[in-house]
């Protein structure tokens, strides 16, 4: 799974990037019945950006989704929307 978004350096997390975003996800992680879906997956959102979720069948965009809008809960990490 990729989360592409217009950052030049995805790698790193200036704390001032993660205080400005709309969204901001912190080590989520999910699994179904030992089956790991995420693992510690983190990124940033700016308002206003366009960003795509991108990966093959079974890569976990779908279970990220349903974690993001609350239909699963994450077995660790943090949400946090503005």
């Amino acid at each position: 799974m990729s989360i592409a978004h217009g950052s030049a350096d995805a790698g790193a997390r200036p704390e001032h990037l993660a205080a400005s975003a709309l969204l901001s996800l912190e080590g989520i992680s999910l699994s179904f019945d030992g089956v790991r879906a995420i693992h510690d997956l983190s990124f940033d959102v700016a308002q206003g950006a366009i960003c795509s979720l991108i990966g093959p069948n079974g890569a976990g965009k779908s279970s990220l989704l349903n974690v993001i809008n609350g239909v699963y809960a994450p077995e660790r990490g943090t949400i946090r929307f503005a």
